[in-house]
């Protein structure tokens, strides 16, 4: 028996940071981009179809929220339809992003497909296969209950998979804890495999029995790079035992370049070494477009002349190193995180108010590095602003991603670096 175990697509994502303007100018279109969640779907269902799998199962958001029309499920029941001419079942749950997914009520959805309860979990079995799929459906968007905990128990005569979107114990601050759970619980349930939504970065939390975050089919935005796709689990008849196997799924590969200028002499060094880090990224996506974010790092003595350029200039010096590079590349967003590579202490000692400001900034970091908990007397205001920004919040600007993660460390790190250079830029600095 064969399945395969996705989750996290997204149809209708707006795939943050897509800027339509910048379409003359690249080698790949922001359609291209948009649809990739929809296209990637489709090449899910063309290997179910050559696999001739027996279940596709999908745990949680496969929605990213409401729908702002019908062609997104409309997508999604057409692929349905193509697995229901070949016989092949889907299984799914709702997760936090489709909690409150309208397709029940306003698309016909086939035979072939079964949304699990979000009222208390239910079993999917299927006896010919000899197989059991137990899961609950998000109530509603914010569940914080472990789901888990009521799962059936195994039946015994059936192949048993748990279908679960969770963030099981914490694993990752980038996503919101619900639906926890503990993975030795989940392993010690007596079933064959777990497949787990929600954690957009393919984990094994369990070996055996497998328990298993698949990860996201497609990455939406830079904070999602590198290779994305989905689990075909192999199930031996004889003995139960599940095998899964990451297939490659994505359309589109997000990635981000960090382009240490530390050691360079020149701004062309720079697109030089970017070019040859972009050959590496386009032997490795294969055909693929990469949708890209070129970070230049390092102490430099190009800080200044970086800081003040015209940032229209070195992005399209960057786009013809893409070119060069082999092409197919989209060029999200280009970030200076550069600093002086000489003493700026004599800066700090001026009247200005950003001098001021660096010396409070000096002062507060060494302060607080000798005595964390200082960080408790001003987090519970960053924390007010925080919670203003969406766990899925286009915050890619440094300042704004620190504050998303509540890194107030690197919050206090990036205000430093932004004061010298404004200072740099009102004071001289370097040339």
């Amino acid at each position: 028996m064969k399945i395969i175990h996705t989750a996290d697509i997204h149809l209708g994502s707006p795939m943050r940071g897509l800027d339509p303007t910048r379409d003359a100018a690249e080698d790949v279109s922001v359609e291209e981009i948009r649809r990739a969640p929809e296209r990637a779907f489709a090449g899910l269902i063309d290997l179910a179809l050559a696999e001739a799998v027996d279940a596709v199962l999908i745990a949680g958001d496969l929605f990213d929220g409401t729908w702002k029309d019908n062609r997104t499920g409309l997508a999604f029941v057409r692929q349905c339809n193509r697995l229901a001419d070949a016989g092949i079942r889907c299984i799914l749950v709702h997760g936090n992003h489709d909690a409150q997914s309208p397709i029940t009520s306003r698309l016909k959805l086939p035979a072939n497909v079964k949304v699990l309860s979000s009222l208390h979990p239910e079993t999917w079995r299927d006896d010919r296969l000899g197989l059991a799929v137990h899961g609950q459906s998000f109530p509603r968007p914010e569940t914080t209950a472990n789901l888990a905990a009521n799962y059936p128990k195994p039946l015994g005569s059936l192949c048993n998979i748990g279908l679960l979107h969770t963030a099981a114990d914490g694993l990752t601050r980038e996503h919101a804890p619900y639906a926890p759970c503990r993975a030795e619980d989940l392993a010690a349930h007596g079933y064959q495999y777990w497949a787990l939504g929600h954690v957009h970065q393919r984990t094994t939390l369990v070996d055996e029995p497998p328990v298993v975050f698949c990860g996201n089919l497609q990455g939406r935005h830079a904070r999602e790079c590198g290779e994305r796709g989905f689990v075909l689990v192999e199930i031996d008849d004889a003995t139960g035992r599940a095998t899964p196997r990451f297939v490659t799924g994505d359309v589109v590969r997000w990635q981000q370049l960090h382009i240490d200028a530390s050691d360079l002499r020149s701004v062309d060094d720079i697109y030089d070494r970017a070019g040859a880090a972009m050959r590496t990224e386009r032997t490795a996506a294969g055909a693929r477009p990469i949708a890209l974010r070129i970070e230049i790092t390092g102490a430099t003595s190009l800080h200044a002349r970086l800081a003040r350029g015209d940032p229209d200039e070195l992005r399209a010096n960057f786009i013809l190193a893409a070119d060069g590079a082999g092409g197919g590349f989209w060029l999200e967003k280009v970030v200076l995180s550069t600093s002086p590579s000489r003493d700026l202490q004599q800066l700090a000692t001026g009247d200005s108010e950003l001098a001021v400001l660096l010396r409070v900034i000096d002062r507060e970091a060494s302060m607080t590095a000798a005595d964390p908990e200082r960080l408790d007397g001003w987090t519970k205001s960053l924390d007010d602003l925080a919670r203003l920004l969406s766990s899925d919040c286009d915050a890619e600007e440094p300042l704004l991603e620190a504050l998303r993660r509540r890194d107030y460390t690197a919050l206090l790190g990036r205000a430093r670096q932004r004061a010298l250079v404004e200072l740099l830029t009102l004071g001289g600095g370097e040339s």
